[in-house]
């Protein structure tokens, strides 16, 4: 007769069987950025933002990062908004007295509106530099070698206009 066999018996996790890694940080460590976006006086939008900002910025960085020659600008720009620029504007909010949040300012805005606001050209112009560092990307090995084949040996010749 066929025994089956016996499923192992792991140790339950406790003083001595410590958690693994993958346990205890799921998604790796929590950046800045998202800590803030937990803040319980922040507006749904503002946390969204906060988190778009954070993703866009870590892609920008990565993608930048993978470029030869990358522009040093771009990577100063992009870190000084996620590190400095989002985290004062979001300072700034917080630092507003719960009484006077809801208050209308001089240009007809709450600060809840202004934070949105101010988020948003953040957001756009991490986004911008994502852009750019895509395009700038575009020159890969490949239409370098086209390039040194082209000058080298010709291209083909225009098809025919069949008009």
């Amino acid at each position: 007769m066929f025994k089956r066999p016996k499923k192992p018996v792991f140790p339950a996790y406790g003083s001595s069987v410590p958690k693994p890694f993958a346990d205890l940080e799921p998604e790796g460590p929590t950046s800045p950025l998202t800590k803030l976006s937990r803040a319980p006086r922040l507006p749904p939008e503002a946390r969204e933002l906060l988190r778009q900002i954070d993703t866009m910025s870590t892609t920008t960085l990565r993608h930048l990062a993978e470029l030869p020659g990358a522009n040093v600008l771009a990577v100063v720009r992009v870190e000084t908004i996620r590190d400095n620029d989002a985290p004062d504007v979001v300072a700034a909010f917080l630092g507003v007295p719960l009484q006077q949040v809801d208050a209308v300012l001089i240009d007809g805005r709450t600060a809840a509106q202004v934070l949105i606001d101010d988020l948003q050209v953040l957001a756009s112009a991490v986004q911008t530099e994502l852009s750019a560092a895509r395009s700038s990307g575009s020159v890969t090995p490949a239409m370098v070698q086209h390039r040194f084949i082209a000058d080298k040996y010709g291209s083909l010749p225009p098809e025919a206009d069949p008009s």
